[in-house]
């Protein structure tokens, strides 16, 4: 898994959706170019938030992908897991329900890094 290449490989899990991506992407002045951190906490984390609601499949499907990245072994694409992906999730708005949902879907080791970050949230 190449760095470069984690938000390429995130969008292509969902190719019903481009407009959406498009959509957040030129709503929220967030492009591939910014950088990772960027492009998913103000493309994907969104995206993550309107699914885990309202579609398991999709929201397996994106947290199957999140565990990938978080076991690369790659600790630049761990730190988009981490201080972008799971931060901005434990900083939402609806962070009490919406975190009851997302651990569902969250594979062992995004789980792990979740608690671990959720215990700096906490102290």
């Amino acid at each position: 898994m190449n760095y470069n290449d984690i938000y390429d490989g995130f969008i292509e899990l969902f190719p019903e959706d481009k407009a959406i991506f498009k959509e957040l992407s030129s709503k929220n002045g967030a492009y591939k170019e910014d950088g990772m951190h960027i492009v998913f906490g103000m493309v994907v984390v969104p995206y993550i938030i309107s699914i885990v609601n309202n579609d398991s499949e999709k929201a397996q499907k994106a947290f199957d992908y999140i565990e990938i990245m978080e076991t690369s072994g790659n600790p630049n694409i761990a730190e988009v897991v981490e201080f972008t992906i799971l931060e901005s999730l434990l900083d939402s708005d609806d962070k009490q329900n919406l975190l009851g949902e997302c651990i569902k879907y969250m594979g062992k080791e995004t789980k792990a890094a979740f608690d671990d970050i959720s215990g700096w949230f906490h102290s």
